[in-house]
């Protein structure tokens, strides 16, 4: 079981050993990969995935396409990306089918938070923890990318991109590719940010300190400027935390207050909350906290 964060090698892993124990011809006829794309109910585990485990495996040596030069267990290999996404039933039903095939079939099974994969299951895995990657590691791979596509990118900007990926290298490559599309091949920090969807600090800053002189009618347009401008709400709740952190001119009751106002607005937009009325709510909020 490989298990962490998004973005930190864990299908990169499990793809990589495959190939190296089947090699390119084997392969797919060894592998069978599920991720977050197909159907995860009980009916794919009984028929597609039972189908696939219940298959005879013969000797790699007897077979078309064989490379000596990879070993070529005589086993095959089912990975399930984003297990934790499966139900509950899905998961019970996946348990026998790991019990009956052991001797044939090895799984791999993938997800982001162990805890929503059934003890069961968890007990009967060897355990691998993936922590996000760390800033050295990005750099490199960034600016081998970088020079490969001849991209100008200061070490600046890739700080920036790092910190905002937090470890997350899928991210991070996504944002580079993002960030080039055009006719530059000159990347600034301006860019990066705008990319990655980042709220302007100005804009953190106004809602912080300057919302307490203003009027109703004032929060309401400066809501309505906002949700215009394509930012994130959630995006938003998160930079003011990250702002209230050397935030100046702000008592520490002061501070809590809104750290509590903000952790109430991200609870009901997680439940489907609206994002222009939640907004406004904490701006009513923060003008009330900072304005006492």
């Amino acid at each position: 079981m490989f298990y962490g964060p998004p973005g930190t090698g864990k299908t990169s892993a499990i793809l990589a050993v495959a190939r190296q124990l089947f090699g390119p011809n084997l392969f797919r006829s060894r592998i069978l990969e599920l991720n977050a794309s197909d159907e995860r109910g009980i009916a794919v585990v009984r028929e597609k995935i039972k189908k696939f485990a219940q298959k005879k495996v013969a000797r790699a040596d007897t077979l078309e396409g064989y490379d000596s030069r990879y070993p070529c267990p005589p086993i095959q290999i089912i990975i399930l990306d984003e297990a934790d996404s499966m139900t509950n039933d899905a998961q019970a039903a996946l348990r026998r089918i790991i019990e009956n095939y052991t001797k044939t079939t090895r799984f791999c099974i993938l997800c982001n938070y162990i805890s929503k994969i059934i003890d069961p299951i968890v007990s009967r895995c060897m355990k691998f923890r993936f922590n996000p990657i760390t800033a050295e590691a990005q750099i490199e791979k960034l600016k081998v990318i970088s020079e490969k596509e001849k991209i100008t990118i200061s070490n600046d900007c890739l700080l920036t991109l790092i910190k905002l990926s937090e470890g997350d290298m899928r991210k991070s490559i996504t944002a580079l590719q993002c960030a080039t599309c055009g006719k530059t091949k000159t990347i600034s920090e301006e860019k990066i940010q705008s990319v990655m969807g980042v709220v302007p600090e100005k804009v953190i800053r106004d809602i912080i300190e300057n919302v307490k002189n203003k009027s109703t009618e004032e929060l309401k347009e400066l809501t309505e400027d906002i949700i215009c401008a394509g930012y994130s709400v959630a995006t938003i709740l998160s930079e003011i935390i990250d702002y209230l952190e050397n935030a100046k001119g702000l008592t520490e009751p002061q501070i809590a207050k809104i750290g509590w106002a903000t952790s109430e607005i991200e609870s009901r937009l997680i439940e489907g909350g609206s994002e222009d009325i939640n907004l406004l709510y904490l701006l009513f909020n923060i003008k009330n906290i900072t304005s006492h």
